[in-house]
């Protein structure tokens, strides 16, 4: 029956993989695994965390700006909602000894959202979906030698998601609400190494998290008096679903050029092969029960990043990267109108005090044009995606 097309997918995406855990790396394109510069080393690559020449808190957030625009193939426009969303994070690095270090990482890695017009042609694939991960990470690392270290962090997960899609019921537009929120664990590990005084190189695992989400609750609103009166289409049930965060191999390289210069890459592997379908189940309503097609496929991305030392408290940063998208031609939605991205990337860090100091990042990624279907409800279309970060950071060092 109609109102069972109204089950939407929880987008999550390249799109939805936010690389915006550390306001200086921000300013690298993200290139941060080959590089030991603050306590965000216990995200990008715990195994450098021994290699930080004093215990140090980082706090920095940024604010995310979304477009999206959707060609209808037989003409028109339809932009997205304009919103803004702010991604905080937080890290603790503390030096037990000179072999031995103790971290804390707290940062939203996956997030973001869309939201389109309810009244637009597309309002029956989605018309908003937010989705947020907060991975909180106690770490450790142990300086095997006087060149290489190792560390591993313990991931807790917490997500929560909310999406919003209509449906046709005879003459009635039904509006359906889904929200809900889980928990999961995984698993953060790095190997961190200096090879001679100007290189490093460094390769972490941040492993999938499979969130379970019980009990979510779902409402149906302009539901016709005679499909309550039925049991057919309730006002609010409960329902149950689950999503797979995926894992991310990263093999990065730093290389210092001068005592000013500093140049570092960074190859990233993510595992989304892991998201092939969403499902849902409602206890109480068999009936409504969907599996949901993604079949996104393994990602690709490649990061470069250069540093300039300008003075003894200036220090500049740009970079520029290449993303690839894991969602494929048969399965683009207006849920998540991904598609390959190029990153530009620029930030400056600034000494206050010997122990103070601030960071501050922009990064512009470019969305290319993505002609696609969503085959499972045959919607075809154009997208154009663009979106702007910017990011501040103070760090403390002790």
């Amino acid at each position: 029956m109609a109102w069972l097309c109204l089950l939407p997918g929880m987008a999550l995406a390249g799109g939805f993989q936010i690389n915006t855990q550390s306001i200086k790396g921000v300013g690298m394109a993200g290139a941060y695994a080959g590089i030991c510069k603050d306590a965000s080393a216990t995200f990008f690559n715990p195994g450098a965390m021994g290699f930080l020449d004093k215990s140090s808190l980082t706090l920095g957030g940024s604010l995310l700006l979304p477009k999206a625009s959707y060609l209808n193939p037989y003409g028109g426009n339809v932009d997205m909602e304009s919103q803004t969303f702010f991604v905080p994070h937080l890290y603790g690095n503390y030096k037990l000894n000179e072999k031995i270090s103790l971290g804390l990482s707290v940062n939203a890695p996956y997030g973001l959202g869309t939201k389109w017009d309810d009244n637009w042609t597309g309002r029956y694939l989605s018309q908003e979906v937010h989705l947020q991960a907060i991975y909180i990470q106690p770490t450790a690392s142990y300086n095997i030698t006087e060149n290489i270290g190792v560390g591993a962090g313990f991931v807790f997960t917490t997500g929560n998601a909310t999406v919003r899609k209509a449906s046709q019921a005879g003459n009635n537009d039904v509006y359906a609400n889904l929200e809900g929120g889980g928990i999961g664990f995984g698993f953060n590990v790095g190997v961190f190494g200096k090879l001679g005084d100007k290189t490093r190189v460094g390769i972490s695992y941040r492993s999938k998290v499979k969130i379970d989400l019980e009990d979510g609750d779902a409402t149906f609103t302009n539901v016709p008096a005679s499909l309550l009166a039925s049991g057919q289409l309730p006002a609010s049930t409960k329902f149950n679903s689950g999503i797979t965060l995926p894992g991310v191999l990263s093999v990065g390289a730093s290389y210092q050029i001068t005592d000013k210069w500093m140049a570092t890459l960074q190859f990233d592997y993510t595992g989304w092969d892991v998201y092939d379908s969403l499902n849902f189940e409602f206890p109480d309503y068999t009936s409504l029960n969907s599996n949901n097609a993604r079949n996104y496929k393994n990602s690709s991305a490649f990061r470069l990043g250069i540093e300039y030392k300008a003075t003894s408290k200036l220090t500049a940063r740009i970079g520029a990267g290449f993303d690839q998208t894991p969602v494929q031609d048969d399965y683009v939605g207006p849920d998540l109108p991904d598609a390959n991205k190029q990153l530009l990337t620029c930030g400056i860090s600034y000494m206050l005090t010997e122990k103070f100091s601030i960071d501050a990042s922009y990064m512009y990624e470019n969305l290319d044009e993505r002609n696609g279907t969503y085959k499972e409800e045959n919607f075809s279309g154009s997208y154009k995606s663009r979106v702007h970060v910017f990011g501040v950071g103070l760090n403390y060092a002790f």
